[in-house]
């Protein structure tokens, strides 16, 4: 995706996975390879298979908060 991004000449984009940060490591080092600004967050529900709540981070401090907040968010869920 950021690979796309770049390739449309786009000077940053968004990245948010369901309920984690599972790609955004991967996507922000490719971004900074490319020059690439990308911001990144995660996707919350509230129902089963109801989006609720799209939180993107603003600084390093936003994404030690999301990640505090995905966990607990998991803490009660079976793992798997």
């Amino acid at each position: 995706m950021v690979a796309a991004a770049h390739a449309l000449e786009l000077s940053s984009m968004a990245l948010c996975d369901y309920g984690g940060l599972y790609g955004s490591v991967r996507a922000w080092i490719r971004a900074k390879e490319l020059g690439l600004r990308v911001h990144v967050g995660a996707t919350f529900t509230c129902e089963p298979g109801e989006l609720c709540l799209v939180l993107l981070v603003q600084s390093s401090q936003g994404y030690e908060n999301l990640c505090r907040l995905l966990s607990l968010a998991h803490a009660d869920c079976p793992k798997g």
